[in-house]
């Protein structure tokens, strides 16, 4: 657009300044149009009546899946149907059947997600404390496994001295086994020779002297 200048005989610098203001209020308003275009394009299109009928036939799927246990398949039905619908109570939903499966670390991944997407303040504060609650867990789980670990040490231990003490007698034995039969072998010994000396004594006393004839 294009601005004519008519100066005024009375005020030609106003009318200037007037011009200058206008174009300037107009660049401005230019600007925001431009950011507000640019802003909306990168809003998602609102789900679609049918995408809204199909995430809820997902979520009715996915409510009996989780009153029936199988809570991997609501999970999945669940996230299912948050893509469709975009409705954050669906995370938090497949977040609860993560966590009644037994699988705390992908569930705490899915709290997390839901206070990032934060639809209400009711949600927010149930997700904290899911969060809370599966870190608790995870600590006393820990703790236990450090409680596990150390008994087993404790246990092998025990064993180890057990195992030791059971050498030490059996090498102790052994020893007095070997000892009892070197005591045997001399009181063997020295009964054979006290035999011996007998045996070679005359019976009637006397000395029988060499060469002498009986």
């Amino acid at each position: 657009m294009m601005y004519r200048f008519h100066p005024s005989p009375h005020s030609g610098r106003p009318a200037f300044q007037r011009v200058v203001r206008r174009a300037f209020a107009m660049s401005v308003v230019a600007a925001v149009c431009c950011a507000t275009l640019i802003g909306a394009s990168r809003v998602e299109a609102r789900p679609s009546k049918s995408a809204l009928k199909q995430a809820e036939v997902l979520s009715r799927d996915a409510v009996a899946k989780f009153r029936a246990g199988a809570f991997d398949d609501a999970a999945k039905l669940f996230l299912q149907a948050y893509q469709l619908a975009r409705k954050p109570t669906s995370v938090f939903n497949a977040a609860r059947a993560k966590e009644s499966g037994g699988r705390d670390a992908e569930a705490k991944a899915l709290y997390e997600l839901y206070l990032r997407l934060g639809e209400s303040a009711d949600g927010v504060v149930d997700a904290r404390q899911r969060i809370a609650a599966i870190d608790a867990r995870e600590a006393s789980k820990r703790a236990e496994a450090v409680k596990r670990m150390a008994e087993s040490s404790a246990a092998a231990e025990r064993e180890r001295l057990r195992a030791t003490e059971a050498t030490r007698r059996a090498e102790e034995a052994k020893r007095a086994r070997l000892v009892a039969q070197q005591q045997l072998g001399a009181m063997q010994s020295a009964e054979a020779a006290r035999k011996k000396r007998a045996s070679a004594a005359p019976r009637d006393g006397l000395v029988v002297l060499p060469g002498a004839s009986s």
